[in-house]
C-alpha cells in the first residue's frame, strides 16, 4: 500500500483547505492519505516539526509519498535529508518556498519564526538521490512567495513545475478548497512507479493480465483479447486499436491498461477483425477466415465492438467506456450511430478524417477506385490492387473500396474535405474526451472543429499532448495520468 503523508502549511490545520478533498479523491485501497495537525503551528520551529512528521512516517521506503503545502514543503525536506534511506515514492510541493517575499514577514514575530527555515541550509544532493520523482506547483499571483523559487526548485531538486492562475497561496483564505492541478499532480506522483512495472512488459511479465482466447462474434470469428483484471467490477475501459495494430504495436495501451487496473478501473483490449496486416482468423467451425486491414469490412466492426462489450458483462462489469486509437475512433462513432449503447462515455485517441487522409496522400486514388470497381463486377472483390496504399500495404478490392468510396461510412469525421457530413459524430450523446498529439499531421489536429460538430454532446472536452506523435511515445504515462482524471472526475 501507498502511504502518503500530508504536512500543512503555516498557521493551519489538517482540515484545511484543499487537504480534505484531496484525501477524499486519493484515499482507496491502495492509497492511504495521512493528515495530522503540526504542534505550535502560529510558530513552527524546525526540530518540532521535523520530530512531529518523523513520529508519524512508519515505513520509509518507495511506497512512501509526501505532499507539503507552504512550510509544509521545507519541513518535508528537512526531514528526508535527516534519513538514511535509498529511495521513496515521490514528493509533491504546493506553494514552497526557501525564501518569502517581505509581506509574509512584514511584522517581527513573522520575521523571527521565518529566519532559520530561510537561513538554515538544506541538502538538495541527498534529497535528489532519494527521488527524481518531485513536483511543483506555484501560483503566479502568490503573495508570499515569489515566482523566482519555481527556477530555484527546478536547479536545485530537478523538479518539474507548473503555474496555476489567479490562486494566491493556495490555500483556504484564497478560497482553495480544491484544485484539479493538484489532483492531477498526485496521480503522476503516485503512477510514477508505473514506468518501472511496465518495463516488466517487454520481458514479457506482466501484473493483473489475462489473455481471452474463447470469445465468438455473431458472424463466427475468434477475436482474442488482453483483459487488465481491476478487482473492483464497476467500470471497464473497452479499446479499439488503430488500422492493422495490436497490443505489440500499441504499448501506450499497456501503460494506460495498467494506470487504469490500479486504480480499479478494468482495461479490455480487443484485438479487432482488422489487426495486422494480414491474419487467417479462427472459426467456431475449426475453418479459417483471412481477414487484417487488407480484407476487413468496416461495418462488420459492429459485430466485434458488440463481443468486446459482451465480453465485458460476462468478466462483472457493470459500466463501460469506449475507447478508440486512430481508426478504432472512426469504428466507434459509426457503433454509436448505429447501436445506441449503454456506455458512460467515448475517448477518442487521435481520431482521423481517414477518407480525407487517403485523399490527400495517394496520388492514384481515382484509378484504384476505379480499378477495385471493376474487380468486384468481375467477381474478384478480394483481388488485391495494383499499387501499394500509403506505402506500406496493399489492399483487397473489396476493402478498398468499401473504405473509400464517395459516400462510404468511414467518412464520419470529414475535416479536410471540410463536408457537412457530420450526421454520425452528431448523434453521440455522453461525453467526449479526445486528445491529439501535437507533432501529428494537420488531419488530426482538428480537435476544435470536432467540438463544434458535436452537436448532441453537452460534455466534449479535447487537449493537444505537447510534443507527443501518434503512438505517444515518452507520453504514455502523462496520458494515462489525463485519462486516469477524466474518468475518475466524470464518473
Amino acid at each position: 500500500m501507498n502511504k502518503i503523508y500530508m504536512v500543512h502549511c503555516w498557521g493551519g490545520t489538517k482540515d484545511d483547505g484543499w487537504y480534505p478533498w484531496l484525501d477524499s479523491k486519493i484515499s482507496n485501497e491502495n492509497n492511504k492519505f495521512i493528515r495530522f495537525n503540526m504542534p505550535n503551528t502560529g510558530n513552527p520551529k524546525i526540530e518540532e516539526w521535523v520530530s512531529k512528521l518523523d513520529k508519524q512516517v512508519e515505513i520509509l521506503d518507495e511506497n512512501t509519498y509526501f505532499i507539503g503545502h507552504s512550510i509544509g514543503c521545507q519541513t518535508i525536506l528537512r526531514y528526508l535529508e535527516s534519513k538514511n534511506v535509498d529511495k521513496i515514492g515521490g514528493i509533491l510541493f504546493i506553494a514552497p518556498w526557501l525564501d518569502l517575499l517581505p509581506k509574509a514577514i512584514e511584522d517581527e514575530d513573522s520575521y523571527n519564526t521565518a529566519y532559520p527555515w530561510i537561513y538554515t541550509d538544506i541538502n538538495f544532493d541527498k534529497i535528489k538521490k532519494i527521488s527524481n520523482n518531485i513536483a511543483c506547483i506555484f501560483s503566479d499571483d502568490d503573495y508570499f512567495v515569489s515566482l523566482d523559487q519555481k527556477e530555484k526548485f527546478e536547479k536545485l531538486l530537478n523538479a518539474k513545475t507548473i503555474v496555476v492562475s489567479n490562486k494566491g497561496h493556495i490555500s483556504a483564505e484564497d478560497g482553495v478548497n480544491e484544485l484539479t492541478e493538484i489532483y492531477n499532480k498526485s496521480l503522476e506522483m503516485l503512477n510514477f512507479k508505473i514506468d518501472k512495472k511496465i518495463s516488466y512488459i517487454k520481458y514479457g511479465t506482466m501484473n493483473n493480465i489475462e489473455f481471452i482466447n474463447d470469445a465468438y462474434t455473431k458472424d463466427g470469428l475468434k477475436l482474442p483479447m488482453v483483459h487488465f483484471n481491476s478487482k473492483e467490477k464497476d467500470i471497464c475501459a473497452i479499446f479499439i486499436h488503430g488500422m492493422c495494430q495490436t497490443i505489440i504495436d500499441n504499448y501506450f495501451a499497456t501503460v494506460w491498461g495498467n494506470i487504469l487496473v490500479e486504480n480499479n478501473i478494468g482495461f479490455l483490449y480487443e484485438h479487432n477483425r482488422g489487426h495486422s496486416i494480414e491474419n487467417d482468423i479462427v472459426m467456431k467451425d475449426g475453418s479459417f477466415k483471412r481477414c487484417g486491414c487488407m480484407y476487413e469490412i468496416f461495418e462488420d466492426s459492429i459485430y466485434d465492438i458488440d463481443l468486446a462489450i459482451n465480453k465485458a458483462q460476462e468478466l462483472g462489469y457493470k459500466r463501460f467506456i469506449l475507447m478508440g486509437h486512430s481508426y478504432g475512433c472512426n469504428k466507434l462513432i459509426y457503433y454509436y450511430y448505429k447501436k445506441k449503447p449503454n456506455i458512460l462515455s467515448l475517448i477518442l485517441a487521435s481520431a482521423p478524417d481517414m477518407v480525407g487522409l487517403q485523399l490527400y496522400r495517394q496520388n492514384d486514388y481515382k484509378e484504384l477506385i476505379k480499378e477495385a470497381k471493376e474487380n468486384i463486377d468481375n467477381g474478384q472483390p478480394t483481388k488485391i490492387l495494383s499499387n501499394v496504399i500509403e506505402d506500406y500495404m496493399y489492399m483487397s478490392s473489396e476493402t478498398y473500396y468499401n473504405l473509400f468510396h464517395k459516400n462510404s461510412n468511414l467518412d464520419n469525421l470529414p475535416v479536410m474535405n471540410n463536408s457537412e457530413n457530420w450526421y454520425q459524430f452528431e448523434t453521440i450523446d455522453v461525453p467526449i474526451l479526445t486528445f491529439s498529439g501535437s507533432n501529428e499531421t494537420y488531419n488530426y489536429l482538428h480537435l476544435d472543429l470536432l467540438k463544434e460538430k458535436a452537436k448532441s454532446c453537452n460534455n466534449f472536452e479535447y487537449k493537444y499532448i505537447k510534443d507527443a506523435d501518434h503512438f505517444y511515445n515518452g507520453k504514455e504515462l502523462e496520458i494515462g495520468n489525463i485519462i486516469l482524471n477524466w474518468i475518475s472526475t466524470k464518473f
